[in-house]
């Protein structure tokens, strides 16, 4: 082969060479920056987790996982804190009582009947009027902590009174409260 001719030979592979580079890029930064969380459909959210005995859902925009029935019952803020360190769901421990913040991600304010989005797996979710614990202590008075009442009102509630408790647990074990 002459000069010229690898030459030019040359030059087409390092013309190749940066179109794959272009490509393998443009794909990286699609999947990188495409479709964000908060852009899933409500079907694509939630995820009932087999392994949990089919008693525990992935929430996919947090990576928390949900018990899929919370509480029927009525805890004093510190029994609902009993209630999740106990809890053993699909032979797995680990649960805690939510933060508000974490509360207030999964329920939608003031979307009737249950704040939950359409379609959502959970069974004997909270409804309206009900009041559900968060790990969140009051700031301003120490025998309050945060709670939600639904249909999306959140504020301080007495430690001593009675609401429901939905555990929760992050997806690779338990963290800290």
């Amino acid at each position: 082969m002459t000069s010229p001719a690898k030459k030019r030979l040359n030059e087409s592979h390092n013309v190749v060479l940066r179109i794959a580079i272009l490509l393998a890029l443009t794909s990286i930064a699609s999947t990188a920056f495409g479709q964000d969380a908060w852009d899933q459909t409500s079907t694509a959210r939630f995820q009932v987790i087999a392994p949990l005995a089919s008693q525990a859902v992935l929430d996919r925009d947090t990576n928390l996982v949900w018990e899929r029935s919370p509480s029927t019952g009525a805890f004093t803020w510190f029994g609902a804190h009993d209630r999740c360190n106990r809890l053993v769901v699909g032979n797995r421990m680990g649960w805690r009582v939510p933060t508000i913040q974490e509360l207030t991600s999964i329920l939608s304010i003031g979307s009737a009947p249950d704040n939950l989005e359409l379609g959502h797996p959970f069974i004997n979710p909270p409804t309206l009027g009900l009041v559900i614990w968060s790990s969140t202590a009051s700031a301003v008075n120490a025998n309050n902590a945060w709670g939600m009442n639904l249909p999306g009102n959140v504020g301080g509630f007495p430690k001593g009174s009675l609401a429901r408790c939905w555990c929760v647990r992050f997806r690779q074990g338990p963290d800290t409260q």
